[in-house]
């Protein structure tokens, strides 16, 4: 486009602090919704806002105390616009051109819209430059920067607009965060890395209890537990929505086109049918993949079969001197003894220590193999072990061979014929807990795998099968709440980054909640010991040996609540 520029005063060209820029959020029909706070800017432009088309505006405007020289001014949409001025090169091509015109026209309120697209790729070379008709080099692949409005002030030197000449470099706005930094507009197209490994579940009275091993990047915000019915539908009463498309960002939610524009995009931009794969170096997945893991976001696990020895399968034994591999655990026990900060230099002190304030030593072996920790993970096979006065041990300091052997023997379902007793398989409960991408024989008969269940629904991360509340990145647990007993739900854990990109962090595997017997049953249940207000009844004749058996298990139950403690405290020992 050629500018012709009008006959002014010589005045100095404007200078980036003569420059505002403002970002808007927009609704459906891309009208502005509200202005973008400093949270927007960071994560508000992910994968689902560019496939569904939905516009950033903004507000472009100089306003100088001095006069400016009239020099032909252009603003663009994108990132390193400048360097690609130079040419096209496969780093980086040029970006779309949103004005161009001359300063006077910038002293006004300059209001435009743009697809999110174009903060992310250029245009297509001998394509227009102007972003209404510009086709777009790439599409809403695996991408992730910072980008925004670029803003070039010509000299008289050369008509095209030189990297020198440029002003603002898509990082300024308005807005500062409470830090006092001034954020960029970031988009993220990019799923986040999963490193949660070993995934379980077991039903507890109208709920499920999901477990895993928790080694979270930084680029996880968080979780969200996903439920269905057996036959593929939303459970009735779960479910999720915003209160608009433009609802703020606050790192609780993840997106999908699906879920955000389930008619249909609000806009499109042609894009290249054939351009070339995008470079290693920019930042996304050179699979070709749409982001996360290359194998669609799936994540191997140790689940059944895993060495009973080892805590959650695949970490060091933290719960015992040598060396510890859960950085989890590592932190909790370091903050209350600095020598434990170094994993590799395991002491008694700090497994002593662990025993108190780690999950992987909480009773996560197998019932039926001896395991380096008390009690074992299917906490009805340790309370029938654990009851007999001979094991009581086996649930204050090891679950060893002589635990296993009894679990074994006809006191533990869990141990029969047909079931593992390996962590990732708890009494009532089938669960899948390796999720790799090739079909394998997890040795079980218990419905392990969804084979002729209907997983497409749950699979499309639609909202309404989301049934848990927003789980931080740290946790390594999530309990889904008001299910029916006995009956099968199928369960699926999805990750997300602050931008709301959202990955599978698991397989889709089945849940079976199960009535619990609670302390008042079991106390009517031992041959009405029970008082009338909900009370054991005490008398002063001494306990019956029917009572000395409810006395005993009272006392079991205290001593399971703190077997960690008594195991730290006293070497082990009962």
């Amino acid at each position: 486009m050629m500018l012709v520029q009008p006959q002014t005063a010589l005045a100095d060209p404007p200078t980036a602090d003569d420059f505002t820029i403002q970002y808007w959020t927009t609704e459906e029909d891309g009208s502005r919704g509200r202005q973008m706070t400093a949270n927007d800017l960071r994560g508000y432009v992910n994968k689902a806002r560019c496939e569904c088309g939905q516009a950033v505006s903004a507000r472009v405007r100089l306003q100088s105390s001095e006069a400016r020289d009239s020099v032909p001014v252009r603003t663009y949409i994108g990132n390193n616009c400048d360097t690609a001025e130079a040419g096209n090169n496969r780093q980086n091509f040029r970006c779309a051109l949103a004005i161009s015109d001359f300063t006077n026209t910038y002293t006004r309120n300059i209001d435009l819209e743009f697809n999110p697209l174009w903060l992310a790729t250029g245009v297509t070379p001998d394509s227009p430059r102007d972003i209404n008709t510009a086709e777009a080099r790439y599409g809403c692949d695996a991408q992730t920067g910072d980008g925004g409005i670029w803003i070039c002030v010509e000299n008289s030197d050369q008509t095209d607009c030189q990297v020198g000449e440029f002003v603002i470099s898509g990082t300024q706005t308005e807005i500062t965060d409470a830090d006092g930094n001034t954020p960029a507009l970031t988009f993220d197209f990019l799923a986040p890395t999963i490193n949660a490994t070993d995934f379980r579940a077991s039903g507890g009275d109208g709920s499920v209890v999901i477990k895993w091993d928790n080694s979270t990047t930084t680029d996880i915000q968080g979780y969200r537990a996903l439920c269905a019915n057996a036959d593929g539908t939303p459970v009735d009463g779960k479910g999720f929505s915003i209160s608009s498309v433009t609802a703020e960002n606050r790192g609780t939610v993840y997106y999908t086109a699906e879920n955000l524009c389930p008619d249909g995009p609000f806009d499109q931009v042609d894009v290249d049918p054939d351009p070339e794969p995008l470079p290693d170096d920019s930042g996304t997945d050179t699979d070709g993949g749409t982001g996360g893991d290359t194998d669609g976001g799936s994540t191997s696990a140790a689940g059944f079969g895993a060495e009973p020895g080892v805590a959650h399968g695949g970490n060091a034994d933290c719960c015992g001197p040598g060396t510890c591999g859960n950085s989890t655990c590592i932190a909790a026990v370091s903050a209350e003894l600095g020598e434990c900060e170094n994993g590799n230099e395991w002491s008694q002190a700090c497994a002593d220590l662990a025993l108190d304030y780690c999950e992987v030593c909480d009773g996560e072996g197998s019932c039926c193999a001896e395991n380096s920790t008390p009690s074992c993970f299917d906490s009805a096979c340790s309370v029938s072990v654990c009851e007999e006065e001979d094991f009581a041990y086996c649930c204050a300091g090891r679950w060893d061979a002589a635990c296993a052997n009894r679990a074994k023997d006809g006191v533990c379902d869990i141990c029969d014929a047909g079931t593992t007793g390996e962590p990732g398989m708890t009494s009532g409960t089938t669960t899948t807990t390796t999720t790799t991408t090739t079909d394998t024989d997890t040795g079980t008969d218990t419905g392990t795998d969804t084979d002729g269940l209907d997983i497409s629904g749950i699979q499309t991360l639609d909202w309404d099968y989301v049934c848990s509340d927003f789980i931080a990145a740290n946790a390594s647990s999530a309990r889904i709440d008001h299910l029916t007993n006995d009956l099968d739900y199928q369960v699926l854990l999805v990750a997300f980054d602050y931008a709301g990109n959202p990955v599978p962090a698991s397989e889709v595997f089945i849940a079976t909640p199960r009535e619990t017997t609670d302390l008042w049953e079991q106390c009517d249940a031992q041959g009405e010991i029970c008082g009338t207000g909900g009370f054991c009844s005490c008398t002063t004749d001494g306990p019956s040996r029917q009572d000395t058996g409810w006395l005993f298990l009272t006392g079991l139950l205290g001593l399971l609540a703190r077997r960690r403690r008594t195991a730290s405290r006293d070497g082990g020992q009962a």
